[in-house]
């Protein structure tokens, strides 16, 4: 049991069997589920269909008695027709109009007419204009409803009862008008709905490819929801079916056998006259595909634990050698031996695993040797900065500045200077943190060249452009200050005569690029090559340029030698140093000289 080759074998043995028994449970299970929530989406399906049934119709109904209890509408059905053609034409296009308007507060409506005994004629239809014929006052459906006084709907059928409408499927609805005063019959109002408007009806089919119909009081099929026809020994079976059961004695579903076939059937009364909308269901169409997968599942099954413990066997040996190479190599490297590799040639992801441990061997070997180095050189690094921050000869000149002002009577400037001093030192020492925000180192620098500027008035002139966003941004302190100190030097005061100095800085992507531009006197050629020089060799100490080696210096060992100076200078016109740093609000790491480039990104850069 502690071999890896034999928990492998054990384990896929176990997960197959606990397989085999969860399918043949869970199959079960699903099956029946699956019949149960197919007779509950027949019956939901099918509610729904006669509810939007429903409510086309009745909306059309309300749409007729709206048309038949219209004051103006019966008041010219009671009177004779205008005696004048022009006065005809004007009157039913009125009406005419009017039914329109009204025909549109149901979108179901293909048309709606008004038929009078006195002859009038008011129509608006979607799809038809012509009249199918010149009088209607004689149709049986025209007198059955003056004769019974009640709604007549007529079985869906082929084109309008009043227009040619392109044979479009229709159900027509017949409502006498009843004269508001004297209550006699004033005519009919016919409304046409086209059964493609009617959503229920629309959809022809119900859920898995049943078919849809409509039938009447006599249980008789008088209208089917798709395209196709069923032929006629089908209806006919059909109605014997309907007619031996027990459908009729309320909604539900139930079985039928129709034709040696077994059908899911859903019938229920659809409150327009006496008829009722029915659904039909293969039951080997909804369950066939099942029984087929259940099938092909048990096969899959049965091939699958067949090769799937040969693969165990396989896998289980395959992975266990090389892991025992790399068990036994881990075993020396506990022992402190760093040099030891592992001879592997395979492709894969164990392959990967081996080959990172060997360059993981050789790294630390490596970062053994130079750890010692890297803290040598971040030691003296941290030493220049420090002999950077207090520069004896610049705290000599000042405090002999503040002398010479004092005995001027210059107090104010005095002060100013004085406080400046106090926060140029403050923020140079920051309670021995390398790391402060870049606000705080210009404030610094800021400090600094306020004092340069009360000595060195007629030569010295600055600015500083830096973006707000990046002020929270963290930074090396004491990067910018001896470079500021040279520009002054070696630049303005070299040229004797007013100059500027102007720091920018500016977001690029992920890091941050500083700019310090001096209009001073430059560097010639010979020397610019020189600093150039120094900055890629990454000399330690030079006596001309040990702040900008103190600067480069600490760059490069906390952020990486891809960080670091860049001069741009022009002898008699100024000098350009720039320098990139990482945008970071975090130095979390920096401060032990962990270099950036080895962090995770999301624990230093984010600013």
């Amino acid at each position: 049991m502690r071999s890896i080759r034999t928990k492998i074998i054990l384990l896929f043995s176990l997960l197959l069997g606990i397989l085999l028994v969860a399918y043949f449970t869970v199959s079960r299970m699903s099956l029946r589920n699956i019949y149960d929530l197919t007779e509950k989406s027949v019956q939901k399906s099918m509610e729904q269909f006669i509810l939007d049934t429903q409510k086309a119709l009745n909306g059309a109904r309300d749409v007729a008695y709206q048309a038949a209890q219209d004051m103006e509408v019966q008041i010219s059905l009671r009177q004779d027709l205008p005696a004048s053609e022009r006065e005809m034409y004007k009157q039913r296009r009125d009406f005419n109009y009017k039914l329109a308007y009204m025909s549109k507060l149901d979108t179901a409506l293909d048309g709606i007419y008004v038929l009078g005994e006195n002859g009038a004629l008011y129509r608006a239809s979607k799809y038809g204009c012509a009249l199918s014929k010149k009088e209607y006052r004689g149709e049986e459906w025209y007198q059955e409803v003056l004769q019974t006084n009640e709604e007549l709907w007529l079985e869906p059928h082929k084109g309008s009862r009043v227009v040619r409408n392109l044979d479009r499927e229709t159900i027509s609805l017949v409502i006498p008008i009843r004269d508001r005063i004297s209550y006699g019959s004033l005519g009919v109002v016919v409304a046409d709905v086209g059964i493609l408007n009617v959503q229920g009806l629309a959809k022809g089919e119900g859920l898995f490819e049943g078919e849809l119909f409509l039938l009447n009081g006599q249980d008789q099929i008088i209208y089917r929801g798709d395209a196709e026809e069923t032929t006629k020994p089908k209806i006919e079976e059909i109605n014997r079916a309907l007619r031996a059961s027990s459908y009729s004695e309320g909604q539900g579903l139930w079985e039928l056998k129709i034709q040696g076939e077994d059908y899911l059937v859903y019938a229920s009364a659809l409150g327009i006259g006496d008829w009722t909308m029915m659904s039909l269901i293969s039951r080997d169409g909804v369950f066939s595909n099942v029984r087929k997968m259940q099938n092909m599942l048990i096969a899959a099954i049965v091939l699958s634990t067949v090769l799937s413990l040969l693969f165990a066997f396989l896998i289980a040996h395959w992975i266990s050698v090389p892991l025992k190479k790399v068990e036994s190599a881990m075993q020396l490297v506990e022992k402190g031996n760093y040099q030891v590799q592992i001879a592997d040639n395979r492709k894969d992801e164990v392959g990967a695993l081996i080959n990172g441990f060997n360059e993981m061997t050789r790294r630390i070997g490596e970062m053994t040797k130079n750890e010692q180095e890297n803290q040598k050189a971040l030691l003296r690094a941290e030493l220049n900065a420090l002999q950077a921050q207090i520069n004896p000869h610049f705290l000599y000149n000042t405090l002999d500045s503040i002398n010479w002002m004092v005995r001027m009577g210059r107090n104010d400037e005095v002060g100013e200077m004085i406080d400046s001093l106090i926060l140029l030192f403050r923020i140079s020492l920051s309670k021995g943190q390398t790391f402060i925000s870049i606000g705080d180192e210009l404030t610094h620098v800021e400090k600094y060249l306020q004092i340069q500027k009360i000595r060195y008035s007629r030569i010295l002139n600055y600015q500083m452009e830096v973006p707000e966003e990046l002020h929270d941004c963290q930074t090396i302190k004491m990067i910018l200050q001896p470079l500021v100190e040279n520009a002054i030097y070696d630049g303005l005061k070299e040229k004797g005569e007013l100059g500027f100095i102007t720091i920018t800085a500016r977001a690029e992507g992920e890091e941050i690029l500083f700019c310090v531009c001096d209009t001073g006197m430059g560097i010639r050629e010979e020397k610019l090559q020189e600093i150039r020089q120094m900055m890629l060799e990454g000399i330690e100490y030079h006596p001309d340029s040990y702040g900008v080696i103190s600067v480069q210096k600490r760059l490069q060992t906390y952020f990486g030698k891809q960080y670091g100076l860049q001069f741009e200078s022009e002898y008699g016109k100024g000098t350009t140093v720039s320098l990139r740093i990482p945008r970071m609000y975090s130095a979390e790491g920096l401060e032990y000289g962990t270099p950036a480039k080895e962090m995770e990104k999301g624990d230093v850069y984010g600013c």
